[in-house]
């Protein structure tokens, strides 16, 4: 962790924060923001607004910078705190989050005031993050574990368990808690909802059973909503608004994350398919898909998603999913994929299953430049091409294959290189994969290298685990409503990242830092901390 003597408070703001920070240790943003009496100065270009003084705008600002919060959040958490409104200088009552977004975005605040807030906001964050003061969002930071001790890891977890679920959880909340805020006379809290969702999520319950559950053990007065009226709620949703939010969601915990996580270099990702079962009789949906006769499946009929994951050596982390209805094209699946994870992180390398291995895809992947890296079916050409190896690992370059053009009906040609090096499983002798990294066969040092680099591929083998461990946070459900689905799909795909979150932050903490494909915080003590605890509030 850093020391406060890493952030120095020279200017007269920087001492007023200092001394607040100080006095105040447990104060929040608000708080402090509002005892502040270092005015963030106007700018000179500023246009006036008749309803609010810029002053006070100002402030909730920069509180909103520092907290990293949401125009909603911030217009939220002030409606719902007049005296801390009132401390900003807002005389009459707070301004809605449109006004705030009019502010920032609209011209009534200048780029050198908007950049002048941002540092301001950067620095009181670091100083408190140093100073351990809770609106530096401390317990994303990882802790200095002096030693790698059995006692020192088992503390470390405790900490991170107690104190990370809160902090993501209320930092994801207003993009879902919009929900209840529709109800008239509203019955119980707003956060009730969310707090049932992820009870109902980590038990694997239904919505009926989780409201029964959830009333007996919340300790709030006013309970929760009944299972019928949960569902209400999530049926009020459309697909397209659920995605939206989750991969706001996902946004926000990775650009916490990447206060402290190496999130800013490129990563491996990997993309494949997972069927959640479906038992109910109403299969003539285009979301539901037919299993019977696959082997490995325990179910005949199924909701499909595709997802795109992070799959470095100690991170398993979602980037994006979306549910995938019949007849949909591969290529499509991927191109929308690529483009949510890549507006949270630089991709590096893409490994995916042979279903991928397909003409529309390989070009999808080449216009989105990133590399690739896919085992291919042997077909009676790919046959032909192992029978004729004179080594152990044969590369070949410009190889040329067609498919059908994406929505065109019509064959076109993919151009890639293929691949051929020893299986590492024990059921072939040679496995071909179609890749764009920069491998040859012109030496043995070559073909060795070729070797190592497709031997990369099994970063993605651990995917399978990660789909069995993301449905123990599912809730229950033998519904067929696709929107249902995909919201209870959405909420465990979040606590799931939650999970792996808190998993490498402690990874980041211990001092002898080290490979693992296991997390070391397993998913039942996650589940049995969520449960045990108020998430919000």
């Amino acid at each position: 962790m850093s020391d406060p003597s890493d952030y120095p408070a020279q200017t007269r703001f920087q001492k007023a924060v200092r001394d607040l920070l100080e006095s105040k240790p447990d104060a929040g943003i608000l708080d402090i923001t509002g005892r502040l009496d270092v005015p963030f100065r106007p700018d000179e270009d500023r246009r006036e607004d008749p309803d609010y003084e810029t002053e006070a705008v100002l402030r909730a600002l920069f509180a909103k910078e520092v907290a990293d919060w949401s125009f909603p959040e911030l217009a939220r958490r002030l409606a719902n705190d007049p005296e801390a409104a009132t401390a900003l200088g807002f005389a009459d009552g707070p301004p809605d989050q449109s006004s705030f977004w009019r502010y920032w975005e609209s011209g009534y605040i200048t780029d050198d005031l908007k950049a002048s807030i941002k540092r301001k906001a950067g620095w009181t964050r670091n100083r408190a993050r140093a100073e351990n003061h809770p609106i530096g969002g401390s317990s994303l930071e990882p802790a200095d574990a002096g030693g790698v001790s059995e006692r020192t890891e088992s503390r470390l977890i405790r900490e991170r368990l107690r104190d990370v679920p809160r902090e993501m959880v209320q930092l994801v909340a207003d993009e879902w808690g919009y929900l209840p805020d529709r109800a008239q006379n509203l019955q119980y809290h707003r956060n009730a909802f969310l707090e049932m969702e992820c009870a109902m999520g980590v038990r694997a319950l239904a919505a009926e059973q989780g409201a029964e559950i959830y009333g007996d053990n919340t300790d709030r007065d006013s309970g929760g909503p009944t299972g019928d009226t949960h569902l209400h709620y999530i049926k009020q949703c459309d697909r397209d608004g659920i995605q939206r939010r989750a991969h706001n969601s996902i946004g926000l915990m990775v650009n916490q994350a990447k206060r402290h996580l190496e999130f800013d270099r490129p990563v491996d990702v990997a993309i494949d398919y997972t069927d959640v079962a479906y038992y109910g009789q109403d299969r003539d949906s285009k979301w539901v898909w037919d299993r019977t006769g696959y082997q490995d499946k325990d179910h005949d009929w199924a909701h499909r998603y595709a997802s795109i994951s992070i799959v470095g050596d100690n991170v398993r982390f979602v980037l994006g999913f979306l549910p995938v209805p019949e007849g949909k094209r591969p290529g499509a699946v991927v191109e929308e994929l690529l483009g949510m994870a890549q507006a949270h992180v630089s991709i590096d390398t893409v490994y995916a299953d042979r279903h991928f291995a397909a003409t529309d895809i390989i070009r999808v992947l080449h216009e989105h430049r990133v590399n690739y890296v896919i085992p291919v079916p042997k077909n009676a050409r790919i046959k032909r091409a192992i029978q004729r190896m004179s080594e152990d690992v044969a590369v070949k370059e410009n190889y040329g294959f067609y498919g059908d053009q994406q929505g065109s009906g019509t064959r076109v040609r993919a151009e890639t290189t293929l691949a051929l090096v020893p299986a590492t499983q024990s059921d072939a002798d040679v496995t071909a994969f179609y890749t764009n990294e920069e491998v040859n066969d012109a030496s043995a040092v070559e073909r060795a290298e070729t070797e190592r680099v497709m031997n990369r591929y099994r970063r993605r083998w651990g995917i399978e685990t990660q789909y069995r461990t993301l449905k123990t946070f599912l809730p229950w459900t033998t519904s067929n409503d696709p929107v249902v689905r995909l919201f209870h799909f959405a909420f465990g795909m979040l606590l799931y990242n939650l999970w792996r979150l808190i998993d490498f932050l402690i990874q980041q903490s211990i001092e002898v830092y080290e490979t693992r494909s296991k997390p070391r915080v397993k998913a039942k003590r996650f589940i049995n901390a969520v449960e045990a605890r108020r998430l919000l509030t």
